[in-house]
């Protein structure tokens, strides 16, 4: 085993439960139980943990935990980056929306999963939501797919090692289609009743590889309509590979 797959169980179930929260909304003991799997007692200790570290804050009033301040200090390390790099994706986000009706977003892996980086929801009243941090297993739905498929061996590995046994031939023929088309489209994988369909993005002057993404109510999704999503999906790839910070600006993710 290489040194970098040895992990320490204490760190990382500290890490899942900080990644658990998906929003700015504290909470309860029983929610992170629910949301990490992790006994309670257990769960406890780590939350104790970090709390005297300033990672999260308990609220005796509510009985509910929310993150702390030393998250949002290192959060505000970033934010020079990822403003720029919000500068140039939310109008190209804005963008399809207004010319699809759809709710479009941006996500890349995170660990082994997909997480939306930057979205911009549609104004109808029945659409897909996509909220900025939301996390998914890399495996489920079309943006998490163009992840899988581009990425690199280790990571594509390990999601699988996370699929059941029986799904594991039928997921890997997917991506290999996936690759072949460069395009990925999910109908009620993980929203029912609702689509995504997903391009690359690949960062200049590295392996990364991000996804950007059309979503909306299953019932409208056509043929055409597919066709006329990649279309517009790829006309917005092409300009954030050619507009994003490369590795050699030092502002790769």
């Amino acid at each position: 085993m290489k040194e970098s797959d040895r992990h320490i169980q204490a760190v990382s179930r500290a890490l899942e439960v900080l990644t658990s929260f998906d929003r700015d909304i504290p909470l309860r003991l029983k929610e992170l139980h629910a949301r990490t799997g992790q006994a309670r007692s257990g769960l406890i200790r780590v939350l104790g943990t970090l709390e005297s570290h300033g990672f999260v804050r308990f609220d005796p009033a509510t009985g509910a935990y929310e993150l702390g301040s030393v998250v949002h200090r290192l959060g505000a390390l970033l934010n020079e980056r990822f403003s720029r790099i919000d500068q140039i994706v939310r109008p190209v986000l804005a963008r399809l929306v207004s010319e699809t009706s759809d709710t479009a977003f941006l996500s890349a892996v995170e660990g082994l999963r997909r997480v939306v980086l930057i979205a911009e929801e549609s104004q109808e009243a029945l659409r897909f939501t996509a909220r900025e941090g939301q996390s998914r297993p890399l495996h489920l739905g079309a943006s998490s797919k163009i992840l899988l498929a581009w990425a690199d061996p280790d990571t594509r590995e390990k999601a699988m090692d996370l699929v059941e046994p029986e799904n594991r031939d039928a997921l890997s023929k997917d991506l290999a289609g996936i690759v072949a088309k460069g395009f990925a489209v999910s109908e009620g994988e993980i929203t029912p009743y609702g689509f995504a369909i997903s391009v690359p993005v690949r960062h200049r002057g590295s392996s990364r590889v991000d996804s950007i993404s059309l979503a909306g109510v299953l019932s409208k999704l056509t043929p055409a309509l597919i066709d006329s999503h990649v279309e517009r999906l790829r006309r917005e790839a092409a300009y954030l590979e050619k507009s994003l910070p490369s590795n050699s600006d030092g502002m790769d993710r």
